[in-house]
């Protein structure tokens, strides 16, 4: 199924959380970068991939921040107004995409 969508769509690079669309890539005859790029939402430490490593210990404590103040405030139930935090990963070039230009 993964071969047929990627032969009909030939997409230049791929999105995922997934380790192991790489060897599903190699396992159908695609070569990594040269004819689809693989990028990762999330890169492993010692990594060669190509993506955005996240700063898991920043978001977690952001989170018990957030919660802290939840609390302190005494929040009760779905609040009025979502809100949204943003911890910003950092750009890892590595190996799966062809290089900028």
């Amino acid at each position: 199924m993964f071969q047929k969508w990627f032969q009909h769509y030939r997409p230049e690079a791929l999105v995922t959380c997934w380790l192991d669309v790489i060897p599903a890539l190699q396992k159908i005859g695609a070569n990594v970068p040269d004819d689809a790029g693989v990028v990762h939402n999330w890169i492993p430490e010692g990594s060669s991939l190509s993506g955005v490593r996240q700063d898991f210990r920043t978001i977690g404590a952001a989170g018990l921040d957030l919660l802290d103040l939840l609390l302190r405030g005494h929040e009760k139930g779905y609040p009025s107004e979502a809100k949204t935090m943003l911890i910003r990963g950092t750009w890892v070039e590595g190996t799966t995409v062809r290089p900028y230009p």
